[in-house]
Formats: C-alpha cells, structure tokens, sequence
C-alpha cells in the first residue's frame, strides 16, 4: 500500500461518531417551490443517515423550514439568531443555470460556537457565501478540518449574481486536513485544486459523473464516479461527499475507500429528492 493511500484521521473512541458543522442554513427559491438548502444542510444530514452525532452552528431566523433538522434527533441545532436567512434564487436559462443572492444572513465568528462543540474532533466547515472565515479555523486549532470550499470561491456582482471569485482564505489557506470542491465552483479548477493542496493534507476535486480527482503527498488519484440509477436533483451531493468522506478519514479508512465510500453516498443521494435514497439504502445495508 503507498502513501497516498495510508493517509488516515486518528480518532478517540469516546468522542466516536461526533461532527461538528459550522455554515448558513438557506432559502432555495426555485419556480416552482422554495426549500431548505445550504451545505451545512445536506453535510448534517449526510452525516445523520451514517450515524453520526451533529452540532450544527448556524446564523437563521426561526422558520417552518428548519422542521427536518430540529426533528433529526441526531442533530442538535445551535442558531444564531438574526432576521433572515440567506437566500438564493435558482433560475434555469437552458442548460445554464444562474444563482442569485436576494439575502445575507450574519457571518459566523467562533464565539458563536458553544465551548463544548469546539472540542469536537472533527468539523465540516461549509461556507455558501464567505460567512466563515480564517478566526473559524483558527479557533478549532486542535480539531481536524474539513472544509467544502465553495464559498471561498464566489462574490455577489453588482446584479445580485453569483460569479466566480477567490476570498481571502481561497487566496492564502489557513492550514486544515481536507478541503473538498467542485471542477464546477471555479473556471480553472485544477490550477485551484494545485494550489489548495500546498496547505492541506487532502484535496478532491469532484468531477460529477466524471468521478473525483485526489491531491496529496502521494501524488494525484483519480476515480470513476459511483453508478447512479437516474439523477433526480443533484443540489448538494458535493457536500455528502465531502462530510462522508471526511468521517471516513476520520474512522480511519484510507483516501482512496473514504472517497470511493464518499461517492456511493452522493450517488444514493442524487436519485431522489430530500436524501433520495441514501437513508433507504443505508438502512438496507444495516439490515443485510
């Protein structure tokens, strides 16, 4: 077995299972519907189906639309309270799809993170638009670091849009364990991809139906995608690999079966709305 596929996460059995997740909760409106969104969202619940035990540090009003977290009995909610949510619009020109920012909700500051949820060994940091930033990271100094990195890779232009831009912490990287992205968040997402892995231990780049590209000292990996049985809505599924495979690592398994594990989640995730089926067949596995 090489290096690159031994890099591993020591974890303590006593805090088995725990994750903290820090990024705004959102309101998607899309045509026809608004719902629930955010990668903080879909890592929490991600992290839900596998088992896990979720602090999830937010900035949102109080709303109906929180139901499917604060009814997940592994998910504790910790919201910073404020008027509103950070909002999107999803509007769909052919293929080109088109996001816009209607609302920003505050940013998160590690003050907002209770005392206890700082010591949790692991933590997913899903920024959507800037809102945690560098004093973040450095306050969990003892905890390993996976960061979805989206929202350092975008602004708001003078209509509202979203369009690609590198934030300060894309520019020069606080040092974390992972950071996971999109070829899709960023034009040259490979050049990005280079230079995030001079700071962190492990970087991958989704791809999509195209699979994962793998950075770490071992060299570059690359992957084929999960099979999927037909794609229904694929918002989010590169924060269920990300969160996976961060508690992958973290369990111990090597990059390569973390990924591989991390890519079987996102594809039972895209088959259906909500979790789609990744809840159905975690449960069929359990049961096998």
């Amino acid at each position: 077995m090489n290096k690159t596929n031994t890099i591993m996460m020591s974890q303590d059995d006593t805090s088995k299972g725990r994750i903290l997740v820090v990024g705004h909760v959102t309101r998607d409106i899309f045509e026809d519907r608004q719902q629930l969104g955010g990668a903080a969202t879909y890592a929490a619940r991600a992290a839900s189906a596998f088992g896990c035990r979720i602090s999830l540090v937010t900035s949102s009003p109080a709303s109906s639309l929180l139901k499917s977290l604060q009814d997940d009995t592994h998910i504790t909610l910790h919201r910073k309270k404020c008027h509103k949510f950070t909002t999107f619009i999803l509007n769909h020109f052919g293929a080109r799809r088109e996001l816009s920012l209607v609302s920003r909700a505050p940013d998160l500051t590690p003050e907002d993170i209770p005392e206890y949820a700082r010591k949790i060994p692991l933590a997913y940091i899903a920024p959507v638009i800037g809102e945690c930033g560098r004093a973040i990271i450095n306050s969990l100094n003892k905890v390993k670091i996976v960061i979805g990195a989206q929202g350092w890779l975008r602004q708001v232009n003078d209509r509202g849009v979203i369009v690609p831009h590198l934030l300060p912490e894309a520019k020069i990287l606080p040092d974390v364990h992972v950071i996971v992205f999109s070829e899709q968040d960023f034009p040259n997402a490979e050049s990005i991809a280079s230079r995030f892995s001079c700071s962190a231990d492990i970087v991958a780049l989704t791809r999509g139906a195209k699979g994962v590209t793998l950075l770490s000292e071992g060299g570059k990996i690359e992957l084929p995608a999960a099979q999927i049985r037909k794609e229904i809505d694929s918002t989010g599924a590169g924060d269920v690999f990300g969160v996976i495979f961060g508690i992958e690592l973290h369990a111990g398994k090597d990059i390569v079966d973390a990924a591989r594990i991390a890519m079987w989640a996102a594809a039972r995730f895209v088959e259906g709305p909500g979790m789609g089926n990744l809840s159905r067949a975690l449960a069929s596995k359990h049961r096998n």
